[in-house]
């Protein structure tokens, strides 16, 4: 891996750290950085990991991150935020996972399983009858309509009569 690091270097001139300092810094991605510098994804990731405090991106692992952060076990916290009425959503929001999803995922992978309480109760949609008052409710119809002006009704709204075939 030192070999490497050093080709990088010479090819593009500074500190191979500084480097990947520079690339995050431009909004690259990891896998992105492995590309640009030249390396397979799996062993720029394992030369990320392997030094941890150089990575430029941080860790991935979000609750890596929230542990290192507050000090306080995965767990524990989950136990705390159950227990304090939080949300599985709200929970996930505070560890810092995008969804309920992720934290569901990690959840699972620890062997935890906990029930969370729901913010508010779901309501199904609404029906069209159950809307409220139709504004259109008690209005004239339009033949109603043309008999209060007093002129005749449309032809297009006349009900036309069937014409049967004359007999012989």
């Amino acid at each position: 891996m030192n070999g490497t690091r050093k080709r990088i270097e010479a090819r593009w001139g500074i500190p191979f750290w500084d480097l990947l300092s520079d690339i995050c810094g431009q909004g690259f991605n990891r896998t992105q950085a492995a590309a640009i510098v030249g390396m397979q994804r799996q062993a720029f990731s394992a030369l990320l990991m392997g030094h941890p405090e150089r990575n430029p991106w941080g860790t991935s692992n979000i609750v890596a991150t929230y542990v290192r952060d507050t000090g306080e076990p995965f767990r524990d916290a989950l136990l705390r935020m159950q227990a304090h009425g939080y949300s599985l959503c709200a929970a996930s929001k505070a560890i810092g996972f995008a969804g309920v999803n992720g934290l569901k995922h990690a959840m699972r992978a620890r062997g935890i399983e906990l029930v969370f309480t729901h913010t508010r109760e779901f309501k199904p949609p609404k029906k069209a009858h159950d809307r409220g008052p139709n504004v259109t409710k008690g209005w004239p119809t339009w033949e109603k309509i043309y008999e209060i002006g007093g002129g005749p009704l449309p032809e297009f709204r006349r009900k036309k009569k069937c014409q049967t075939a004359p007999q012989k």
